[in-house]
């Protein structure tokens, strides 16, 4: 099988490192999982072949041409400080690996006849992103509701989330007669932090409420279980067609 392989060599002013005096262990594995997001690996294959001993340069090999190509214009645009041509996760990856160059380090990247030979001395992006926002739609029910004293602002907590969603003080009062009692459809703005993807905050933009002439497939699915009394959907193949039936019966009465 061929294989396509980039080299990663680090070094110090006083080119001392080498395969045992290099990046510390928890470094070299933090940034190579932030390499593998940036370049996408649930369906790729990229492995860690190769590092030398008469510095410290560690190989990277994969047999996709297209994920290689991907490995090199990444690098390229960071050693070119072109980060606006790259990915969220890419960004991640350039910041991770300036962190570590920290001004000690520079870091060469070569294919084997050193055709493609970029280096890099530190990243310093245009500007720092701290944070971006991700619109989401989220199906659950109200386990909390109202601040935390009365001068705090209003929010409301959904039983499957581990994060506060803010609303207004109208949204708050009609919110109220569904507190704990009904699932609802909510549409909010989430502010995600940028290196962890951890969710800063979130505010409700819209919801909306069950309506019984607009019945979710799911829902048609839970009231026949419930009708079984938690006994399998199909328990036997002969109830297969008689499930199936009132299942499509239930969507189309609920359509019409």
């Amino acid at each position: 099988m061929e294989s396509y392989d980039l080299t990663l060599r680090f070094n110090d002013n006083e080119k001392t490192l080498s395969a045992k005096n290099g990046l510390p262990i928890n470094q070299l594995g933090e940034l190579l999982t932030y390499l593998g997001k940036a370049v996408d690996l649930k369906d790729n294959l990229l492995t860690l072949s190769e590092i030398k001993g008469n510095c410290y340069a560690v190989t990277i090999s994969t047999p996709k041409l297209s994920l290689y190509n991907t490995l090199r214009s990444i690098h390229s645009c960071i050693s070119e400080g072109d980060l606006n041509s790259l990915t969220i996760e890419q960004v991640k990856y350039a910041n991770r690996l300036n962190s570590i160059l920290d001004n000690k380090y520079t870091l060469d990247v070569y294919d084997i006849g050193k055709t493609f030979n970029y280096k890099i001395t530190n990243v310093v992006p245009e500007k720092k992103v701290e944070y971006y926002y991700e619109i989401d739609e989220i199906y659950g029910i109200i386990s909390s509701i109202g601040g935390n004293t009365l001068e705090s602002k209003q929010h409301i907590k959904l039983s499957n989330l581990n994060y506060e969603i803010s609303v207004s003080e109208s949204q708050e009062k009609n919110l109220l007669k569904y507190f704990k009692n009904k699932r609802i459809l909510f549409k909010i703005n989430k502010k995600i932090d940028f290196e962890t993807d951890r969710i800063l905050s979130a505010e409700l933009l819209e919801y909306e409420t069950p309506n019984k002439n607009k019945m979710r497939f799911i829902d048609s699915a839970n009231n026949i279980l419930n009708k079984r009394k938690g006994h399998s959907l199909f328990p036997k193949i002969k109830d297969s067609v008689e499930s199936i039936r009132t299942l499509r019966g239930e969507i189309k009465n609920s359509c019409e």
